[in-house]
C-alpha cells in the first residue's frame, strides 16, 4: 500500500491525497490529515502513535 493520508480524529477517514478531514462529526473536521504508510491497510502502528484509544475499540 503506498502512503495515505488517515484523520487523527478516528472518523476512518482516509485519502491518497493531503486534504483536511471533511466528515460530518468528527472532532478533527477541517483539520489536516495525517501521513501513514502501513502496508496492510489498518493504520495500526498509525494510531498507537497518534490514538492510541482507538485500538482498545478494536480489542
Amino acid at each position: 500500500m503506498k502512503p495515505h493520508f488517515v484523520c487523527i480524529g478516528g472518523c476512518g477517514l482516509v485519502s491518497e491525497t493531503q486534504t483536511k478531514c471533511n466528515s460530518v462529526g468528527c472532532w478533527r473536521a477541517r483539520n489536516p490529515l495525517a501521513e501513514c504508510d502501513c502496508t496492510d491497510g489498518k493504520h495500526e502502528e498509525f494510531f498507537k502513535i497518534y490514538n492510541p484509544s482507538a485500538l482498545e475499540k478494536n480489542d
